[in-house]
């Protein structure tokens, strides 16, 4: 058995020489520094001599390079059109170094758009959106005569402004409408100016009642005639002494219930108690120093109401 010579092309791949073997070393390689996030080595591709075109192995070395060099060089546009834009504030977004793809993209986007309108155009204090607005003392420096009369005013030594100012407090005669009274002072003003106040207002007057109250009175079968001598019966004492306490006793609790409705309606307070033996107490009192009730009674409201429900039906 002999051993084949190393050069004899019978001799196995394995078992060649390597310095007869096509391979790269560190000269075929371009090694560069980059800022990016990661280094790209560039591959120059080796030319292909006729002993490895001969040889029948495909060129595997040079397709890879190829590819390396194409996606290095599409990196490094992205590192340069990034480097182009300026950094700082834009959009919202803090502009670093070392952002996330999704950032610059929106960062991007934002310098795109920001191209098509006139710098004139984009405001960022939201101004051209509030209405011009000219105050009052802006309208009296374009007055002209405002303007004359006050530089006249200025003008004038301080004994002569002072005596300018008193001449007008006689001329016009700053008196208040207010009537004044002392602490002292017992007196009640006979008007009220409260039923002039939409909280005395019919409707309104209805919809602050409780809810049971409201659901019992918009029920069909309501006693309209005992809400009817029970609310004349609150007004006519009320109105007399604002300041009384009526009192009903009765073992009803229907009764009771229309009690406390009316009285509610009439911006009075009533409460129910034990009275003398098993019978029950109720009394109604008016919490205000003066009596304003509505000007439609309950029950009228309740039949406009029905009337109202019986239309639309």
């Amino acid at each position: 058995m002999g051993i084949l010579p190393p050069n004899d092309p019978r001799q196995p791949p394995q078992f060649r020489r390597i310095e007869d073997a096509a391979h790269i070393t560190y000269d075929d390689y371009t090694f560069e520094e980059s800022d990016a996030e990661d280094d790209v080595v560039v591959i120059i591709e080796r030319p292909v001599s006729e002993s490895d075109s001969d040889s029948g192995h495909p060129n595997e070395f040079g397709d890879r390079n190829s590819r390396r060099k194409a996606k290095y060089t599409a990196r490094k546009a992205v590192r340069e059109a990034r480097k182009s834009i300026n950094l700082g504030q834009g959009d919202g977004i803090n502009i670093k170094k070392n952002m996330g793809a999704r950032k610059w993209r929106r960062l991007e986007n934002a310098r795109i758009l920001a191209s098509f309108t006139d710098a004139s155009d984009i405001c960022y204090d939201c101004s051209d959106l509030v209405p011009e607005h000219l105050s009052a003392f802006a309208r009296i420096l374009q007055d002209k005569e405002c303007m004359k009369a006050w530089n006249e005013f200025i003008e004038k030594d301080e004994d002569e402004q002072n005596a300018y100012l008193a001449d007008l407090e006689n001329e016009i005669g700053l008196e208040d409408s207010f009537e004044h009274l002392s602490l002292d002072s017992d007196v009640m003003i006979d008007r009220d100016s409260r039923k002039h106040h939409p909280a005395y207002s019919t409707n309104l007057a209805f919809q602050q009642l409780d809810r049971r109250f409201r659901s019992a009175l918009s029920k069909r079968h309501v006693p309209l005639d005992m809400i009817e001598s029970l609310e004349a019966i609150l007004r006519k004492t009320f109105v007399q002494d604002p300041a009384t306490i009526w009192t009903d006793t009765c073992d009803s609790s229907f009764r009771r219930f229309y009690i406390h409705a009316v009285a509610q309606y009439l911006k009075l307070k009533s409460k129910s108690g034990p009275g003398r033996g098993r019978i029950k107490e109720t009394q109604v009192f008016n919490s205000c120093s003066s009596f304003t009730p509505p000007d439609v009674k309950l029950a009228s409201v309740i039949r406009s109401a029905r009337n109202a429900s019986r239309q639309i039906s």
